[in-house]
């Protein structure tokens, strides 16, 4: 069976991510593989405790967070939740003075796996993920990460086009467009790739987001259509 359109869509999202060889397998790996993955890292982060290990136990569960958001098998909400309790563990380890980039690592994963779990609505998963995403800017620079750096802006220019998109706030598509120029202020001479990946990402997003407008308003009409709600939100 093929994968949906909003799945295809995250799935290009992830596995052209200009990132480390460790996190491009996890976004390449087959639903079996990462299920095997889960099982394994699950069980070797129950033997290794915080008490006998806390950064090795802080890393298996950053590795556990980015294994259940990009699960195949399950309700995809219920995954990014998983995902979520696995980087906010990893942050009672990894303190922004001790563990700087893997404080900022969590929370920027933090910022996108709320972004994935809103709806384009809920005002309170949009304050929180924007939170992440700041928290993570708090410390990283442009010169020392340049790929997260505009990584994390092109993904606040699709939160921002997602709140748009679904709520029609005009304030979030002028955020949107604001954070995107920021995204491509890159020397496109000097960094080809990464300027293009930032202009691929973008319209990933704002096709993803399309796909599931357009699946909600098929939703809408349905339950219009057999007298389920009025279609007022």
């Amino acid at each position: 069976m093929n994968d949906p359109p909003d799945q295809r869509a995250l799935d290009d999202i992830e596995t052209g991510m200009p990132t480390s060889s460790t996190k491009r397998r996890t976004a390449r790996a087959t639903a079996s593989e990462i299920e095997a993955s889960l099982s394994l890292l699950s069980d070797a982060r129950s033997i290794l405790t915080p008490e006998k290990d806390a950064q090795k136990w802080a890393e298996l569960s950053m590795d556990l967070g980015r294994l259940y958001s990009r699960r195949k098998v399950g309700i995809t909400s219920e995954n990014i939740e998983l995902a979520i309790d696995c980087y906010n563990e990893a942050l009672t380890v990894f303190e922004w003075k001790q563990h700087p980039a893997e404080w900022i690592e969590c929370h920027s994963m933090l910022g996108k796996a709320y972004l994935d779990l809103s709806d384009g609505w809920d005002e309170r998963l949009k304050k929180i993920s924007l939170l992440h995403y700041k928290s993570a800017l708090a410390l990283l620079t442009k010169e020392c990460s340049p790929t997260l750096w505009h990584t994390i802006h092109v993904e606040l220019s699709a939160f921002f086009l997602k709140y748009a998109t679904f709520s029609g706030n005009k304030d979030d598509a002028a955020l949107s467009d604001e954070y995107y120029q920021m995204a491509l202020d890159v020397d496109k001479d000097k960094q080809p790739d990464l300027y293009e990946w930032m202009k691929k990402l973008h319209d990933l997003y704002s096709e993803l987001f399309e796909v599931q407008l357009e699946k909600g308003r098929a939703i809408e009409d349905d339950k219009v259509r057999f007298g389920g709600t009025d279609g007022q939100r």
